[in-house]
């Protein structure tokens, strides 16, 4: 395995190349544990992740063209970096909610190794009642299933299970992708341009934002809901959509309040694809990085929120439609051709999208990590009773995942470009949206920082 240099994919291969524009594509999670864990413990565990997953072990290194993924023998190398990427923090207090939330900005800005390894982190925060843990792992190397899929290993071996070794999967995302017909391009390629149409004609609605010349640091905002799951998912019940599809319609809502005055803004939200599910079958990877992306777009105010729910469960499911129809091919050919490229074209292609202005304008990338209870198992002692993910982006970013009765989804964003008070402004009025949708009567407004206590 360590003589072999793997390929990278298309997405791996863009991480890669904007790391240093970017800064660091972090992925930190803080989970909150229910009651007292072992130190010791807590770090054999992560020795044992980082052991058993081979992409926790890769180093990102130059081929003669391209660069790859080099996995390294679980030896004293590993042990010498394991040392680095494993930290003891007894200065965040953890029952203070703006702390909590300024160590989150600052891992979230420490660069991870990526050529040297190990491009994660692993913490331990210790309280008398309710520790945390946070893993904090490169874009580069997992996506956010694959990240649920460790944190269930780290919780099943801490309640006295056994890890389950995975195998490196380095594959291509083109065979989720490609269009198997003529007709499957050409429809692609309408698809394509129309979005294109659509993004210059219809201008996004965004939380106030500027455009910088350089990027500075990311930000993140933690904010659970005002409103629990359980109203809202009743809520979804009696639509006929998802609680996913009710929480895009309630963010497309809440857009489209902030901007009222104009008829032809638009609401657009770009929504995550796992496409593990678009590989022939029997070919389905586990650990790596597998997302695609549609956008939703909504220019109607006023609607009753019932009929703007059921209109962006049919934008979702068209969106799923095309990629299960293999019918988004035209633009990921177009990404696979640029990663044939290498590293400095696709960094200087970046970088002048960025300073021209050029890269794409949303409102919103909402990625979902669904119901995380599932990370606990039925019989678990131990058990995480609230997460906070989160992942960089260009724009602003909300990763909801649901926990416990609540719905968390931190907001992360570029410091430079949008001020935090504008953004937890827009939370504040999330909430208020919230209350109507679930028919919650009490009238005083939810405040962030408070909601995310």
């Amino acid at each position: 395995m360590a003589d072999l240099l793997y390929p990278i994919n298309r997405t791996e291969h863009a991480y890669i190349s904007t790391h240093g524009m970017m800064g660091s594509f972090n992925q930190p999670y803080l989970m909150r544990l229910n009651a007292p864990v072992d130190e010791a413990r807590v770090r054999e565990g992560f020795r044992r992740l980082v052991s058993a997953h081979p992409r926790l072990r890769c180093v990102v290194e130059p081929g003669r063209l391209h660069y790859g993924f080099r996995v390294l023998p679980d030896d004293e190398i590993v042990d010498q970096l394991f040392e680095i990427a494993w930290k003891v923090r007894r200065d965040v207090d953890l029952d203070d909610p703006a702390e909590l939330e300024a160590f989150h900005n600052e891992i979230l800005n420490d660069p991870l190794p990526l050529e040297r390894g190990l491009g994660m982190r692993a913490f331990f925060l210790p309280h008398p009642q309710r520790p945390m843990l946070v893993m904090n792992i490169h874009h580069m190397l997992l996506d956010g299933r694959s990240i649920l899929h460790l944190l269930s290993d780290l919780m099943g071996w801490l309640n006295g299970r056994d890890i389950r070794p995975s195998e490196m999967e380095s594959r291509s995302m083109w065979p989720a992708a490609a269009p198997r017909s003529w007709r499957q391009l050409l429809a692609a390629r309408s698809h394509a341009r129309e979005a294109a149409r659509l993004a210059a004609e219809v201008p996004a609605i965004q939380v106030p934002t500027k455009l910088t010349h350089n990027y500075s640091t990311h930000a993140v905002l933690h904010h659970r809901l005002g409103v629990g799951a359980a109203p809202l998912r009743a809520r979804a019940r009696a639509i006929g959509v998802s609680l996913n599809t009710l929480l895009v319609a309630l963010f497309a809502e809440s857009f489209l309040r902030l901007d009222a005055a104009d008829p032809k803004s638009a609401a657009v939200i770009r929504l995550s694809v796992d496409m593990r599910r678009c590989y022939p079958e029997g070919q389905q990877p586990v650990i790596g990085n597998f997302v695609g992306a549609f956008l939703v777009r909504e220019q109607r105010r006023g609607l009753p929120f019932d009929e703007l729910a059921r209109a962006i469960d049919a934008q979702v499911k068209e969106g799923t439609r095309r990629f299960d129809e293999r019918e988004m091919g035209w633009t990921y050919l177009f990404e696979e051709l640029v990663a044939y490229f290498g590293r400095t074209m696709t960094a200087y292609l970046g970088w002048k999208m960025k300073r021209a202005g050029k890269f794409p304008r949303i409102s919103l990338h909402a990625t979902s990590l669904g119901d995380a209870n599932r990370i606990n198992a039925a019989d678990a002692r131990l058990r995480i009773d609230e997460i906070w993910p989160v992942a960089p982006s260009l724009s602003l970013l909300f990763v909801t995942v649901e926990m416990n009765g609540s719905i968390f989804f931190p907001a992360a964003f570029q410091r430079c470009e949008t001020d935090p008070r504008a953004v937890r402004s827009f939370l504040s009025l999330v909430d208020e949206v919230a209350r109507e949708i679930a028919g919650v009567t009490d009238s005083e407004p939810v405040d962030a920082r408070k909601a995310a206590a």
